[in-house]
């Protein structure tokens, strides 16, 4: 596994150990914050392997996952203090500045890292795009671990790209790094590469006029693709799931594609998920070009939802598409049944489009007849 600097050896660790206890407290001067309460005065030996390694204040060796890590501090690098200061207090482009800042006076490469991911989530937040898909870009094509490469820049970032060179810089940085990567592109970057793909500079403009000219506060707008099925904004907002975006799109082909290598992968956590997913494609490709067996398969994708998670969010969405398979498939008191079961887990209040459809299928199996190809629901996340 590739880290942000040499792995320390037994003899290293030792003599590291030795120096900070024969110095005493002087050399503890470091910090860390993994839940918005720092630790001071511990001594920070590296970030290696998804790892922040630390002295605590009684001499012994710890270590966290970066992912839990939210701020650092360095003895003696206060243009770091002062960056996270001014982040905390909201005023994320002086943080950036400040940042800046604290990389260049930074010595140890692992420092630099962090501050590199710090960079990416600050511009982010800035609506400073450009920026943060560099910094971004930077972490990746510095072999660093995939820990920092878990979040790209977000959907609501990417619509303050509103200058045409600008995106086209950024569409050309992302392809040019994904093209010559020597390493496994991770899902994040993928995903950022899609979100360029469908930007347009133009319209974004446009709707950040309008939003600040109404007043409304556009941290966190985005613009939703043309959606080819029915989802909740809750689920869909600045979504970067590609398997989503494809289905929004119509593209239910590739979504299947996509879906099934997420399968394949073992990822974990996300079974149930994917296997509605799956159903989705499969339902919609079935009907775009008659095949009932896909059809069928799309009925057994929406059922293994039900056995995996037969008490969570997907279990009455799953029942409702399951229900309209067996409509398409001429056997309407299956159907009815399956509707009947969706009922128990659908909400009118929390879920208005999927208690919608439901309804639809429900009165005499007219949205069955008439729903066209492009129509299924997603639920709102869990």
């Amino acid at each position: 596994m590739t880290t942000t600097r040499f792995r320390r050896t037994p003899l290293v660790l030792s003599l590291s150990l030795a120096c900070l206890l024969a110095v005493g407290s002087t050399a503890s001067a470091d910090m860390v914050d993994f839940s918005g309460l720092p630790l001071k005065g511990v001594s920070i030996l590296d970030i290696e392997d998804g790892r922040i390694i630390y002295v605590d204040q009684g001499g012994r060796e710890r270590s966290e996952t970066v992912a839990r890590l939210k701020a650092i501090g360095i003895e003696g690098l206060t243009d770091l203090d002062k960056a996270e200061q001014l982040f905390k207090d909201g005023n994320y482009k002086a943080a950036g500045t400040a940042f800046m800042a604290a990389k260049g006076k930074a010595r140890q490469k692992w420092a630099k890292t962090w501050i590199d991911a710090r960079l990416v989530t600050t511009y982010d937040k800035a609506g400073q795009p450009l920026q943060a898909i560099r910094a971004y870009l930077s972490l990746f094509n510095n072999n660093v671990h995939e820990a920092f490469l878990v979040n790209s820049p977000s959907q609501a970032s990417i619509l303050h790209l509103t200058k045409a060179e600008d995106h086209q810089a950024a569409v050309k940085e992302v392809d040019t790094a994904i093209k010559s990567a020597r390493r496994t592109v991770p899902d994040a970057l993928k995903s950022l590469q899609v979100l360029l793909r469908d930007h347009n500079p133009e319209q974004a403009a446009q709707t950040l006029a309008a939003a600040k000219a109404s007043g409304q506060d556009t941290t966190n707008l985005v613009i939703l693709p043309k959606s080819e099925i029915t989802m909740p904004r809750k689920m869909i907002i600045g979504t970067t799931d590609p398997v989503t975006r494809h289905l929004m799109k119509g593209e239910f082909k590739q979504a299947l594609t996509t879906v099934d290598e997420r399968l394949n992968s073992g990822e974990a956590g996300r079974l149930y998920e994917r296997l509605y997913q799956r159903g989705l494609a499969q339902l919609n490709l079935g009907k775009q070009t008659n095949d009932q067996g896909m059809i069928k398969s799309a009925g057994l994708s929406f059922m293994r939802v039900v056995i995996y998670n037969s008490r969570g969010v997907y279990a009455g969405p799953a029942y409702i598409e399951a229900g309209h398979v067996h409509d398409l498939l001429g056997k309407p008191q299956l159907a009815k049944q399956l509707y009947d079961q969706a009922i128990n887990y659908i909400d009118e209040e929390t879920e208005p489009e999927l208690y919608k459809r439901l309804d639809l299928f429900k009165t005499g199996g007219k949205g069955a007849a008439n729903d066209s190809a492009n129509e299924a629901t997603t639920p709102a996340g869990e």
